[in-house]
């Protein structure tokens, strides 16, 4: 499967993920946490959905994730 069909699915969860941090306002100890099992709740999800792409999926997520979490950390 191409990256880009499987795009649309990754962004809508980042965009969820990175709405709840923006929201929480959560301190960045707490964020760090939030990260670390967010990134297991997403390997899951990879591992669930992406099958042989899933390498390159989470890399991308990754980086996606990382500058939803900096984001939220410039807002609150």
């Amino acid at each position: 499967m191409p990256i880009n069909a499987m795009q649309s699915p990754i962004k809508g969860v980042i965009r969820y993920l990175g709405s709840q941090l923006r929201l929480m306002h959560l301190d960045k100890g707490f964020i760090q946490m939030q990260h670390e099992e967010i990134n297991d709740s997403c390997h899951h999800f990879m591992q669930l959905r992406l099958g042989q792409s899933k390498q390159m999926s989470l890399i991308l997520l990754h980086f996606t994730l990382a500058s939803e979490i900096s984001q939220a950390l410039n807002t609150s």
